[in-house]
């Protein structure tokens, strides 16, 4: 059942209780060959399935207008209300390798995605959404990722991934999405990276110091708009946080440091409120910067 209230559903809207059911299964084969003692290669192949689900209604007040455009993509009210499931199939080629005794480990894979029936929101320019179903879509890409201790507690973790994801067959029947072929998948940043530094050394006979610094990186990408033609566009962002900590076996001591650059990041849209205002977006942002202190004691 769902449930909303208020002057844009006209006063009360309510969806009666329903099920729905679907049935996947997921499959996955994987090959490996040890090249080296310190050298593996893999090729993989995997299927993914998401179940179908239901949107809560929208209004069909001609005040409005979100009846009139559904109408535009041949849809009513009642069509939108429930989506299909989506599924994909993933193959991977990879390698995992490790260098001077364990010191240096360096893993890579390129990935090709072929995703059927897609689930993704669509935002109307009356300010309710709905989920549909694009009718195909394709991701490549690939990831990098490096692991080493150069020195003595000295510990060095970065990683890079790009990935390449468009809409590559428009829906044509059921709950739709309007994205067309060479449209964006949305929520899919096209370039994210790390970076992690931690340092350890002994301090007196009973403690050791830590101190830890990460970096990441998501790059931009896009999500749903009150334009289904023209899609909001997610700016990258970037994220710092830090951690100095005084340990032993017991106690912990730390001061800690999230989200150093006071970045303001557009990390998803927010749907859970039904309504959204053209040229106010709802969006589900980050924590700001904090400053704090934690103690941990272990029993």
């Amino acid at each position: 059942m769902d449930f909303q209230e208020g002057a844009a559903v006209g006063l009360v809207l309510v969806d009666p209780p329903t099920t729905q059911t679907d049935v996947g299964v997921n499959p996955k084969a994987e090959l490996d060959y040890q090249l080296t003692s310190n050298a593996m290669a893999y090729v993989s192949g995997s299927r993914g399935f998401r179940p179908g689900g239901l949107s809560p209604s929208i209004p069909d007040s001609p005040a409005l207008g979100c009846e009139a455009t559904l109408q535009q993509f041949g849809l009513t009210t009642a069509d939108i209300r429930r989506y299909k499931s989506d599924s994909l199939w993933n193959y991977e080629l990879g390698a995992k390798t490790s260098w001077f005794d364990d010191k240096l480990v360096v893993d890579g894979d390129a990935y090709y995605i072929d995703w059927k029936n897609l689930q993704q929101d669509v935002l109307l320019p009356c300010g309710f959404g709905y989920r549909g179903n694009a009718g195909a879509a394709r991701s490549t890409g690939g990831e990098l990722e490096i692991h080493g201790r150069p020195a003595p507690g000295l510990d060095i973790s970065a990683g890079v991934g790009f990935e390449h994801a468009l809409i590559t067959q428009a829906a044509s029947t059921g709950a739709i999405s309007p994205q067309q072929p060479g449209a964006s998948v949305y929520q899919v940043p096209d370039w994210t990276s790390n970076v992690a530094v931690t340092y350890s050394r002994p301090f007196g006979a009973s403690f050791h110091t830590v101190a830890n610094i990460t970096y990441a990186y998501v790059g931009h990408s896009f999500s749903a708009n009150n334009d289904p033609a023209d899609p909001r566009l997610r700016e990258p962002y970037s994220l710092v946080d830090c951690r100095l900590a005084l340990a032993s076996n017991r106690y912990e001591f730390a001061i800690v440091g999230k989200n150093l650059t006071n970045e303001h990041a557009n990390l998803a849209d927010n749907r859970s409120i039904a309504v959204e205002l053209p040229g106010r977006p709802r969006i589900v942002t980050n924590q700001p910067r904090t400053i704090g202190l934690d103690f941990t004691l272990r029993l």
